[in-house]
């Protein structure tokens, strides 16, 4: 949700943006709405949550603003109300925050993996049906149902509660991420339905601002919104069931790499150490915007440039962190290695790492992960970025090693960070190593 701080001058207005994303606010000069009959043909536009810090920074440097407004969906006649005290301000923030409710968010909120995994294992397993060709005893990215001698269906689900502020710009993370899997298996999604808690004291043009930015990220990636289900809860959350299909002997599993193929992640790492500092409210507006801009970005673009290769394997990178999906990728059949100086890594993150600005969902990652890979050798901040919870995040592909080059290029024309990151070789001890 978002304020908009109304100035006497159109020179007020630009001044104190610049002098606000000097203090790394991200701010915006807009028209004023029409409805609003102070100020001049101008205001800035700040989240909600930002909006008393940044009077603050205005009032040091002396740039003198005419009201604040909120939103008010509920008035269609007087859209816009005014806060006229610190004291609404706040109780505004408190309402209309999508994030003041929720303890987690992102794929940082998943169950960690061994917990996961102690869990599915108690769980029936019906053997009679050949045609579920990946079901949920796998640690693979969907479900996949095979549906005649061609072609199969892949099933999936993802949704979660808000990383980011503005509810468009979470809708269409949240979409982004669901979609994913369907391109992870070397597939197309078709259908997607939305599935929403919402509480029922917040404003529903919240809502309508979430399922909007969700039905944007469908529409680019080719598939159609169906429907979906709703219900009252006390976090926002939001996501999507996607059914894709694929031909059967095209589907790209997670664990079936071959000897001597090279790995290629195609987004950086860091995402949950930004999202942390956020919340810690001392991540720089440049990181926000990495961060969100990786988010937002479809993987079918990196996905559709695999067909022309012999990719042996796929997988993308979630709230498990890059480790864990290199454990699973790598079975018990052969050894990743990975040379760490190749990462693609948010610059950011880093810094954050190193001043522990850290997630719960990495810790468990750490956990799960700690007797099988030894990562002793390398610096703290990127053990880290290794285990982060990386939502909407990249795709982790092993291609022939005469290959990788020509399929990064292709890659690097929608995600011009992916980088070759490691290779496959002969089962050893352990099932990653480090170069």
């Amino acid at each position: 949700m978002e304020a908009l701080i109304v100035f006497d001058s159109t020179t007020d207005a630009i001044q104190a943006e610049q002098e606000l994303l000097n203090a790394e606010f991200l701010v915006k000069v807009m028209p004023k709405p029409t409805s609003l009959q102070a100020g001049c043909g101008f205001c800035l536009r700040v989240a909600i949550g930002k909006t008393l810090d940044a009077l603050e920074v205005l009032q040091h440097a002396d740039i003198l603003y005419s009201g604040v407004y909120l939103r008010n969906n509920k008035n269609k006649d007087n859209p816009y109300t005014k806060l006229n005290t610190r004291e609404e301000i706040e109780a505004a923030t408190k309402e209309h925050s999508i994030l003041a409710s929720c303890t987690s968010g992102g794929c940082g909120a998943k169950i960690g993996p061994g917990e996961l995994r102690d869990i599915l294992g108690k769980l029936p397993r019906d053997r009679g049906n050949d045609n579920l060709l990946i079901g949920f005893d796998a640690s693979d990215d969907a479900a996949v149902y095979r549906i005649d001698e061609v072609h199969s269906l892949i099933s999936t689900v993802d949704f979660f509660s808000p990383m980011v502020e503005d509810p468009r710009t979470f809708g269409r993370i949240a979409a982004a991420n669901a979609l994913s899997d369907v391109w992870a298996m070397g597939g197309t999604p078709l259908l997607a339905l939305n599935l929403v808690c919402f509480p029922e004291a917040m404003d529903t043009f919240i809502l309508g601002e979430i399922l909007a930015g969700g039905a944007e990220k469908i529409m680019e990636s080719g598939a159609v919104l169906g429907g979906g289900h709703s219900i009252y809860e006390k976090e926002p959350k939001y996501g999507l069931a996607v059914t894709g299909t694929v031909e059967t002997k095209k589907l790209l599993r997670n664990n079936t790499p071959e000897l001597g193929h090279k790995l290629i992640l195609t987004k950086p790492l860091g995402v949950g150490i930004v999202l942390a500092a956020a919340r810690g409210g001392v991540a720089s507006s440049i990181a926000m915007e990495k961060a969100i801009s990786q988010m937002e970005h479809l993987n079918r673009y990196a996905a559709e440039k695999l067909a022309s290769y012999h990719v042996s394997a796929c997988t993308d990178i979630t709230g498990f962190g890059l480790l864990v999906h290199m454990l699973e990728m790598a079975d018990e059949h052969v050894t990743l290695t990975l040379h760490s100086d190749a990462l693609p890594l948010i610059a950011e993150a880093i810094d954050y790492a190193d001043e522990y600005l850290l997630t719960a969902a990495g810790q468990r990652n750490r956990n799960f992960v700690h007797n099988r890979v030894d990562v002793s050798s390398l610096p703290f901040a990127i053990q880290e970025l290794l285990f982060d919870p990386q939502t909407s995040g990249g795709l982790l592909i092993a291609a022939p090693s005469e290959e990788a080059e020509s399929l990064l290029m292709d890659i690097h024309k929608e995600d011009p960070l992916a980088a070759i990151i490691g290779e496959v070789g002969p089962k050893k001890n352990q099932s990653i190593i480090f170069s």
